[in-house]
């Protein structure tokens, strides 16, 4: 949320493309939510899933799919999964790289490590 505008672009191209969505943030949901910033509106539009609150060591767990730490909340802002589902998914640690270019252009490289 940091860089709103560049990731609403992104999270729309990728919603545009029919691939789901999924944000962590340090943020609060209610926070961002009544945000005034239209880009934040953008990104919250174009997400499935927001992970919301910041990790705190001392509350680090693994008992919750997708969580580092309790005070984090699993949020679906979409109706393509219910929180349900979240828990069942299997955990894929994806990475996005964009790289652009002098020419106004970009390369995309996509990681992924099933686990």
């Amino acid at each position: 949320m940091e860089q709103p505008a560049g990731l609403a672009e992104l999270m729309e191209m990728v919603h545009e493309l029919g691939l789901s969505t999924m944000v962590y943030t340090g943020f609060e949901y209610d926070e961002i939510y009544d945000s005034s910033n239209p880009q934040i509106q953008r990104i919250l539009s174009a997400t499935d899933i927001l992970i919301d609150g910041p990790f705190i060591l001392s509350k680090k767990t693994q008992s919750v799919p997708w969580v580092g730490s309790s005070n984090q909340r699993v949020i679906c802002l979409t109706s393509r999964y219910s929180k349900n589902e979240i828990g069942e998914m299997d955990i894929c640690v994806q990475e996005c790289f964009i790289f652009p270019s002098v020419l106004g252009d970009f390369t995309i490289i996509n990681t992924g490590i099933q686990q």
